[in-house]
């Protein structure tokens, strides 16, 4: 991913997303979203036996990870 967009203000977003609200955040596909998923840059809550929900915060943290412009990561 070439960095991630965040969507909208921040206060529009659910707390907890689906997959399609979440990759809707990052303003990338649900295939994007779930390569970021299975490669565990991304980490997803369980609710239930199969409900997993990405917490708003989880993603902001995770996208401030991502490379910027330049292809660097941010020092953390």
């Amino acid at each position: 991913c070439g960095g991630a967009v965040m969507n909208s203000t921040p206060s529009s977003w659910p707390g907890l997303m689906n997959r399609e609200q979440a990759a809707a955040y990052y303003s990338v596909s649900e295939r994007t979203f779930a390569g970021l998923v299975a490669s565990g840059v991304i980490a997803g809550r369980k609710i239930g036996p199969r409900l997993i929900r990405y917490a708003k915060s989880d993603l902001d943290a995770a996208a401030a990870m991502f490379p910027t412009g330049k292809g660097h990561r941010p020092q953390a």
